[in-house]
């Protein structure tokens, strides 16, 4: 499988789910996207192994963005403005083809400093399945 260069990615946020471009978020440098599940122990009683056993509970994700402010950019007016709501971001590592997460803003940061630019950190946690995008 080939390598895909990240300056190629498109990410998108929107009110409901589409398959990204018209709500492209600007002046983002960075995403990260991880997936997750929640781990459950399962060893009983009978076990004499002396090992804890495992499984795999209910998946989740976690979504990260990290860019410079812009006022004028609509997806982070959007993302400023809802934290708590549902949003859809959909990432495409390579322009095309990625996901679509339901997400709701667990916060919104911005900092500056004197010598640097005004840069923007949004969190988001999932709320429910991905999907495949385009």
């Amino acid at each position: 499988m080939a390598s895909v260069a990240a300056h190629g990615a498109a990410v998108s946020v929107a009110t409901t789910d589409i398959n990204g471009g018209a709500n492209l978020l600007g002046q983002l440098k960075e995403f990260t996207i991880k997936d997750s599940a929640t781990i459950l122990e399962i060893t009983d009683f009978a076990d004499t192994s002396g090992y804890k056993k495992r499984m795999a509970g209910l998946k989740d994700y976690s979504i990260s963005l990290s860019g410079d402010f812009s006022q004028a950019d609509a997806p982070q007016v959007l993302l400023r403005a809802v934290a708590g709501t549902v949003l859809y971001v959909t990432v495409l590592p390579d322009g095309t083809n990625g996901f679509s997460y339901a997400a709701i803003v667990e916060s919104f940061e911005t900092k500056g400093s004197i010598d640097g630019l005004v840069e923007i950190s949004i969190s988001m946690v999932g709320n429910g399945i991905r999907t495949a995008k385009p």
